[in-house]
């Protein structure tokens, strides 16, 4: 089950730039494609996990933006 997740997840982001020949475009289709799939799995959990969806949802997607700026810093630091 792991595994498929990863692999759903990482294709969200990865399909933009398969489907498209302009890199800019692509990225912006990316994100935005990535965080409302984090708003989505966010949701989902508080579903199943009896947390409250909308809560749930931002929390992921806070979540996802940390991760983003983090990835950000280490490249503007040369990490």
């Amino acid at each position: 089950m792991i595994a498929v997740s990863y692999l759903i997840g990482g294709l969200i982001s990865l399909i933009p730039y398969m489907s498209t020949d302009n890199i800019t475009e692509a990225l912006k289709i990316s994100v935005l494609t990535t965080g409302i799939a984090l708003l989505v799995f966010g949701g989902v959990r508080g579903h199943f996990t009896g947390v409250n969806r909308l809560a749930s949802a931002a929390q992921t997607l806070l979540v996802g933006l940390a991760t983003a700026a983090a990835f950000w810093l280490a490249q503007l630091f040369g990490g």
